[in-house]
């Protein structure tokens, strides 16, 4: 009996919990406040109101780190509270103690969350799969006269997409007869294509690859036909897809015993063709775009069933006209810089016109909305409401919520996280190799998904608008990773300058420091390719990237004089200042942009900035990470 007492009590209590606080019938949150924080964790604004009402208020820890914008004039407490749970569509109940209010996900949007995630998961598969499988299925069936007739004829029921690749299936190129030996493949090795892992055939097959037919063979040593075919010790053709932009490409990669000759990279209206030097070999590869997608993730979420219930709280166009500008003295918010580029500005200005309180989510979101000159880049409210947010005018309140929001929230990185980093930046202080460490391998694979440009918004990069050089860290978090698994006194005597040979580190620590040599270089395509002296005196660089602010993020050199295996530290990082260059447009008259002149390559930056330099050495081969110190 008395386990059913208590059993039955806990689920009394529970039910309570459970249920939707009323807060306009507490009479502490009758007090009025206004709250003006345009970018803040919802664990801050929540303290801001718990101070001035003092009732204790939490949000539980899944969703205390959300950020959001709240501007509003003096308002009860409670009015606040309620509409900034109805624009998050979150829930308030009783505090376990009974004394204030908790802020919590429910279970149903939780389950609304992950089902959107997992539509656009589907939808980035599917926009290669579909025309793939449908370009697949009729070289599979028809003979190529008819197929040359089917890509001519612009009224066909194909696709887009299909329509594209399928002129491709036709064409002169080795990609036609790639796209023949694709078809020869089962659905199930196709549908891993879709899914991410390239597809490659071989000359010299290795595990995992395809065998080459020899049509296709003859037409890849005729397309490389500079290259006596002599000097062609393996060709392959590989099929892979661009999680960036999801566009379906078809590389050629020729090895050569060729002498090296420099690197360099050319870009034609048809490929970029690529030539580097590279472990003892010059490696040739000429890249076509053979299928462009359009996955608009705030489009694609948008239209899911599980979307129903906020396509109905959205407020239609008509709402909107009827508001007219009001006249205020009171001064236009400063927007912080890490939504400066964000369309949340579009709604700032907006409420700020037209006299509204604003209830909106926020995120770090760097978009190229207007004049990329322009400190904060105009953008029009329509646009921002019809195509980036979920906006509700109830009263002379605006709620709004990003249409993409299961795809941000997910992939923000936390202020607690980051904020100590642009402290230390903003400062020009080091920062150690421990706090990159640290930082970067606390990153979840969403947010380091976001960091490498695979979420878009409007059709392009949502790059987390932050000093922290994510590029950087992304391409060197295997080698901070290896740094991370190192113990106080390994990190030490690196520090100090010593190598940490490979045959006195744990059975782990070797696992971690191969893969970081062996990882493969980020794709150059579109990045300078350069050979030229590089840090501390080590000669040959044999790939460079140059990233967003001019900085060398990793490369290969050989080494003279092999020593045994090991891992060293070095300094002294050069950065490339991009430059204003004056070009002339197709209708004659002069545009200047930012970019990189060849003459820049050949000096640092007067004011290069000190950095570490992870070297991972393999007999006469060495693998470098760099990082920027300041």
């Amino acid at each position: 009996m008395r386990i059913c007492a208590v059993l039955c009590g806990i689920l009394l209590w529970s039910g309570l919990l459970a249920q939707e606080a009323r807060l306009q019938d507490d009479s502490r949150l009758q007090e009025t406040l206004a709250i003006q924080e345009p970018f803040a964790p919802l664990r801050a604004v929540l303290r801001t109101v718990q101070e001035a009402t003092g009732v204790p208020l939490y949000a539980d820890r899944a969703i205390a780190d959300d950020k959001v914008c709240v501007l509003t004039r003096e308002r009860p407490a409670h009015e606040i509270l309620t509409r900034l749970a109805q624009t998050l569509r979150y829930r308030w109940q009783p505090s376990a103690d009974g004394k204030g209010y908790r802020l919590v996900q429910p279970a149903s949007e939780r389950a609304r969350e992950q089902s959107l995630l997992r539509a656009y998961e589907q939808a980035r598969i599917d926009a290669i799969q579909k025309p793939l499988r449908e370009v697949i299925q009729l070289l599979r069936r028809y003979t190529r006269q008819q197929l040359e007739k089917l890509a001519a004829d612009p009224q066909s029921r194909l696709s887009p997409e299909a329509h594209a690749l399928l002129k491709w299936a036709v064409d002169e190129t080795p990609v036609a007869l790639g796209l023949h030996a694709l078809a020869t493949l089962p659905d199930s090795v196709l549908q891993r294509l879709a899914h991410g892992e390239p597809i490659a055939f071989s000359s010299h097959p290795k595990f995992g690859e395809f065998p080459m037919p020899q049509p296709l063979r003859r037409k890849v040593v005729e397309f490389c036909r500079p290259v006596p075919e002599e000097a062609i010790q393996k060709a392959a053709v590989r099929f892979f897809v661009d999680p960036k932009r999801v566009v379906l490409r078809c590389a050629l990669v020729f090895d050569t015993n060729l002498p090296d000759s420099g690197d360099w990279n050319d870009i034609s209206f048809r490929y970029i063709a690529i030539r580097r030097f590279v472990n003892g070999k010059t490696e040739l590869i000429h890249i076509f775009d053979i299928m462009h997608t359009l996955v608009r993730s705030e489009e694609v979420i948008a239209r899911h069933p599980q979307s129903a219930v906020w396509r109905e709280w959205h407020s239609e166009a008509e709402a909107f006209r009827a508001l007219k500008s009001t006249p205020t003295r009171a001064p236009m918010l400063i927007v912080p810089e890490p939504i400066r580029r964000s369309p949340l500005v579009a709604l700032i200005r907006y409420a700020h016109e037209h006299g509204l309180d604003l209830y909106a989510d926020a995120y770090r979101i760097r978009l190229l909305l207007g004049n990329e000159r322009e400190r904060t880049p105009q953008t029009d409210f329509e646009q921002a409401r019809s195509q980036f947010f979920w906006v509700r005018l109830e009263g002379d309140a605006l709620m709004a919520r990003y249409r993409a929001y299961p795809l941000l929230r997910s992939s923000e990185i936390p202020e607690p996280l980051l904020e100590p980093l642009e402290q230390k930046l903003r400062a020009k202080q080091e920062i150690t190799l421990d706090e990159w460490a640290a930082f970067a391998t606390q990153l979840t694979p969403m947010q380091l998904a976001r960091a490498e440009g695979w979420i878009r918004l409007a059709g392009q990069p949502a790059s987390h608008e932050t000093l922290a050089p994510l590029e950087n860290l992304v391409v060197a978090l295997p080698a901070l990773r290896f740094w991370a698994s190192l113990s106080p006194q390994q990190r030490q005597a690196a520090l100090n300058g010593e190598r940490l040979l490979l045959e006195r580190m744990t059975p782990k620590q070797r696992e971690l420091f191969l893969q970081v040599f062996s990882r493969p270089l980020p794709d150059l395509v579109g990045a300078p390719l350069l050979k030229r002296y590089v840090h501390e005196g080590n000669y040959g660089s044999l790939s460079v990237r140059i990233g967003s602010q001019g900085e060398t993020i990793t490369m290969t050199t050989r080494i003279g004089n092999p020593p045994p295996p090991h891992f060293r530290i070095g300094r002294s990082v050069q950065r490339i200042e991009k430059t204003l260059i004056t070009m002339q447009s197709e209708d004659g008259s002069e545009i200047t942009l930012e970019g990189y002149q060849t003459s820049d390559f050949l000096r640092p930056s007067s004011g290069s900035p000190r950095g570490w330099l992870l070297y991972f050495a393999v007999d006469d081969w060495q693998r470098a990470y760099i990082l920027l110190g300041e």
